[in-house]
């Protein structure tokens, strides 16, 4: 027994001694490591900045005719010798009224006269008193090609601006006042059933006369009271023109190798490209992208009357077909949440326009470097007449976009 006892004693100090010299070992090595020898810690992060023409693909395009002078939410009346601008419009006045229980003819009209929203913080006024005037045109326009010169496409105005007639109804703006009513300065009742006959006729211009003015119209209203058959008391009614655009002078210069937004027609510009399969000698394929922008340069504010005066809200959005093949047709996918402001005022100082695309390279990556297609538009389309313009592949190196990455190598674990 007692031979025994002194085996597994010694046993026990050798299995001690082990475990002693295993925990010493374990202890020691972590706490001798240095910041620089942990994990990761030494892995490399590149923040590198590159042309767009230096990336392995990179088109880029302007697009318009996204809206049009007719389907903005506001209109153009102005005569101050740079921009020339008359509001056009239709009323076709319906033969019958609907009442809460019936539907009825009209009798006869025994009130007419027009109203006009102005949106006078947009406006500019150089004097007072303004006339606004409502003559019928000499022939009808068609609002999706009507232009200063033509009635539309192939059809010529007799005279620039529209063949002015007789006049309907004048009104004047002592001061910059937010609303303004037009007594019409014909026969009303005959007038409207005029309109009642021909479908609202030929349509009617808007124009303004007095010193230099350039209004924008937020409204543009026919308020009526008819009276109908068998009733004694009026039924008041406003109607808005239909269609209502309008037409100006100079027009909107075409879009060219600039990157257009805004205007009107509206204006977006489109690119595609495939991120490098390298940056700065690390390989995009595993890499951890930590962020990835392309920046736009602004080019110098377009000549008056073309250079927006209001801030343009702008909304990225995703392509799902080349816009190459498809132009102005190219389908579009989702649109980013977040949407961003464009500033007159900072654009002109060459504040850069920046565009956040980390999560479309991450997924490029994933899909070995895939195209991304992409575009900025106006949100909405038509908020403004005037635009601004950025620098394209085409432009002096100076102004074209730039590809900014911020990416860093996968973190290497040795083996102890």
């Amino acid at each position: 027994m007692t031979g025994g006892s002194s085996r597994l004693t010694f046993g026990s100090v050798l299995v001690a001694l082990v475990l002693v010299g295993l925990m010493a070992s374990c202890t020691e090595d972590p706490l001798a490591l240095s910041r620089e020898d942990a994990p990761g810690a030494t892995t490399e992060t590149v923040d590198f900045t590159m042309l767009v023409s230096d990336l392995p693909t990179w088109r880029d395009t302007t697009l318009t005719g996204f809206a049009l002078p007719n389907n903005a939410s506001f209109s153009l009346i102005s005569n101050d010798g740079i921009l020339n601008a008359r509001t056009l419009g239709r009323f076709n006045v319906p033969d019958t009224i609907r009442t809460i229980v019936d539907t009825l003819p009209v009798d006869r009209f025994d009130s007419v006269n027009f109203r006009i929203r102005l949106d006078t913080a947009r406006s500019e006024f150089s004097g007072f008193p303004i006339t606004l005037r409502i003559v019928s045109l000499a022939q009808p326009f068609e609002a999706g090609t009507v232009s200063w010169l033509e009635a539309e496409t192939g059809r010529a105005w007799a005279t620039a601006g529209g063949d002015l007639g007789t006049e309907i109804a004048a009104g004047t703006l002592e001061a910059a006042d937010d609303t303004l009513f037009m007594a019409v300065t014909v026969s009303g009742d005959s007038l409207m059933k005029a309109w009642q006959d021909s479908d609202g006729g030929n349509g009617i211009a808007l124009v303004v006369e007095g010193p230099a003015t350039r209004i924008r119209a937020q409204q543009f209203l026919l308020r009526y009271r008819p009276t109908l058959q068998g009733r004694t008391v009026p039924v008041s009614q406003n109607q808005t023109a239909a269609p209502r655009t309008f037409i100006t002078d100079p027009p909107l210069p075409p879009a060219g190798s600039n990157l257009r937004i805004g205007g009107l027609p509206a204006a977006r510009f489109y690119f595609d490209f495939r991120p490098p399969e390298s940056v700065n000698g690390i390989p995009l394929l595993g890499a951890t992208v930590s962020h990835a922008e392309l920046i736009f340069q602004p080019l110098a504010a377009p000549p008056d009357p073309f250079a927006n005066e209001v801030p343009l809200a702008t909304r990225q959005i995703s392509l799902l077909g080349d816009p190459f093949v498809f132009g102005s047709k190219t389908p579009v996918g989702t649109a980013s949440l977040v949407a961003s402001s464009l500033s007159a005022d900072s654009l002109a100082t060459g504040r850069p326009l920046s565009m956040d695309i980390t999560l479309l390279v991450a997924r490029a990556i994933q899909d070995s470097l895939s195209t991304i297609r992409i575009g900025l538009r106006s949100d909405p389309d038509a908020q403004a007449f005037g635009f601004w313009e950025f620098g394209s592949a085409e432009s002096p190196a100076a102004m074209r976009p730039q590809f900014r990455i911020i990416l860093s190598r996968p973190p290497t674990f040795g083996v102890p």
